[in-house]
């Protein structure tokens, strides 16, 4: 093991020095937790300084890492998420969210961006079964922000 109470304690020297030494399973889903915690700090900095292109590889990197390292992902909601991706590009980000194996894909993107995801999600997916995607806008409220 790691010595540590939570994976969310383990910094880069103690991961460097012991976590070849997990099962290679276990280290993979461990990596997954330990970076996207870490994601999550720098997200929260990027948010507060409107980075949307930081946002945007952060979200793309958990995505990477639940498909990857934690292997939540499925096809399709992979496929969804570099499609809406795709049309986001740079300035902003998208990535499953939910329970896994299925779930949703959430996206951070510009109000401009929104009809050609509405359209390009329209076009050109499809669930395994056929359904298509529903695109649900959402905005922060004034009330949003970072809990300690």
């Amino acid at each position: 093991g790691l010595g540590v109470k939570a994976l969310r304690d383990v910094d880069d020297s103690l991961w460097s020095r012991r976590g070849g030494s997990l099962d290679l399973v276990v280290r993979r889903r461990a990596r997954h937790i330990i970076s996207d915690s870490r994601r999550c700090e720098l997200l929260a900095a990027a948010m507060e300084q409107g980075d949307l292109q930081e946002i945007g590889r952060l979200m793309r990197e958990s995505h990477w890492s639940m498909r990857d390292d934690f292997e939540i992902t499925v096809p399709a909601i992979d496929g969804l998420a570099a499609l809406v991706q795709d049309v986001i590009g740079d300035v902003g980000g998208a990535r499953m969210t939910g329970g896994g194996f299925g779930g949703c894909v959430i996206a951070l993107a510009p109000q401009s961006a929104v009809d050609e995801i509405r359209a390009t999600v329209a076009k050109s997916y499809r669930s395994p079964d056929g359904r298509a995607a529903e695109v649900h806008v959402c905005a922060a409220s004034g009330g949003a922000g970072v809990l300690v």
